[in-house]
């Protein structure tokens, strides 16, 4: 009896749930590192959302907020963050986002 709970344990840890939410507010450096900080969030990169340049780089959309016709349009600084849902909610992710960032 012993063996079949440490295996259930085992396949029940195995079995965590890795979900992905993207947020975008402003600089994604400060966003990125407040959720690396959260019980739950396995992983936080930050990247950019929309536009229809491929690999937008860091200089490429910084330049065109500067009116450099060489930039790249329509570019959101974002962050995909992958979190096991079984620890912390889209919810409470959600929540931790908007005490964070100040959309005015």
């Amino acid at each position: 009896m012993r063996y079949l709970i440490l295996a259930l344990f085992l396949v029940v840890s195995l079995q965590a749930k890795k979900q992905t939410i993207v947020f975008a507010g402003g600089c994604f450096w400060g966003v990125e590192k407040h959720f690396e900080k959260i019980k739950g969030v396995t992983d936080a990169q930050s990247g950019y959302a929309g536009g229809n340049y491929p690999n937008p780089t860091y200089h490429k959309v910084l330049s065109y907020r500067y009116d450099t016709p060489k930039g790249v349009k329509n570019y959101t600084e974002s962050v995909k963050v992958v979190y096991d849902d079984s620890v912390v909610s889209s919810a409470e992710l959600i929540k931790s986002f908007w005490e964070m960032h100040d959309p005015t």
